[in-house]
């Protein structure tokens, strides 16, 4: 799949972008707006703009499960960015209240698991805000994340700092094509929930893989 971006970035093209059936039919409102953001659509927020604060699991879990392709994970920190001004017309409108439009989670073993904003705003900034915040507050060794290739090429993550450490394999799953429910391949069976299951019409997908980036944090911060 990777070939595809190779092909595109030597014929010219700036990205390149997989997205699969199943998402585009189950969550095809939440893919559409991402798409829009990630080509520079749609209206702008300034993390400047921005407090930051810890969130309970629960209000994260909410926040993700909407407005993230792969829902939510379980993490130990959980930050949310909350507008608390506007500074001029380049800008979003700001309603009454202060409104969270991104959270950040991270493990305990300091893994950046999640990130995701309201998916009709770009929040400026705001990835550099949330780490930041994260490594001031909790002053990890290093912080690792996982770059999806499927929506990019890590650049979001080197233009913070990260270094590439190195590139997973492609992971399977199997996907009803009925629900389109995606399941990991090796879930199926290990877990009692399937094994009674009928799985034999199901499709086997791969994505591309992703890249494991550290950011290795200076002990003087």
């Amino acid at each position: 799949m990777l070939r595809i971006r190779e092909d595109n970035i030597a014929a010219g093209g700036k990205e390149t972008v997989f997205i699969y059936e199943d998402l585009w039919r189950s969550r095809q409102e939440l893919v559409r707006k991402r798409l829009r953001s990630h080509l520079g659509a749609g209206e702008r927020v300034f993390a400047r703009n921005c407090d930051i604060r810890e969130i309970s699991q629960q209000t994260a879990a909410a926040f993700l499960e909407r407005f993230h392709v792969y829902g939510v994970t379980k993490a130990r920190y959980r930050y949310g960015l909350f507008r608390r001004r506007a500074t001029g017309a380049m800008e979003a409108g700001m309603p009454d209240t202060a409104t969270m439009v991104a959270v950040g989670t991270f493990s305990e073993k300091f893994e950046w698991e999640r990130y995701a904003s309201l998916p009709q705003l770009r929040v400026c900034g705001g990835m550099g805000k949330v780490l930041n915040h994260f490594i001031k507050n909790v002053r990890p060794p290093e912080v690792m994340s996982y770059a999806d290739l499927e929506w990019g090429d890590g650049s979001v993550y080197a233009r913070l700092g990260f270094g590439i450490e190195r590139q997973t394999p492609p992971v399977h799953f199997l996907i009803n094509p009925q629900t389109c429910e995606r399941v990991h391949l090796r879930k199926i069976g290990r877990d009692r929930k399937y094994m009674n299951r009928q799985t034999s019409k199901w499709m086997e997908v791969a994505n591309p893989g992703s890249l494991c980036m550290v950011l290795k944090v200076p002990k003087s911060l």
